[in-house]
């Protein structure tokens, strides 16, 4: 019961975060080639959670990889942001939250 409890909370927390996350991608790829001319894009040095592609400025949108999963054999979708492990997090290129 315990673990089936951490999964509903775990595909809530994901699910919340697609619908943060997911409008605000497709609005920025809405148009040819992705960005409009011009866009402003914070530097890679600067981005604060380390699996964003992009944060761009002009339109407040972060572009973050989305990764599949299945539970209880539907497909679902979801963002990792960290991992408590540094070995996991380096890895998969993730926040380390200890």
């Amino acid at each position: 019961m315990r673990q089936k409890t951490h999964l509903t909370r775990l595909l809530f927390a994901c699910g919340a975060a697609l619908v943060l996350i997911f409008p605000m991608t497709l609005r920025g790829h809405a148009q040819a080639g992705g960005a409009p001319p011009g866009a402003r894009f914070l530097p890679a040095n600067k981005l604060t959670i380390t699996s964003a592609t992009r944060v761009d400025l002009d339109s407040g949108s972060a572009t973050l990889p989305l990764h599949k999963g299945m539970y209880h054999g539907t497909p679902v979708w979801y963002v990792i942001t960290d991992a408590s492990d540094q070995g996991v997090a380096r890895r998969l290129g993730v926040n380390f939250a200890p």
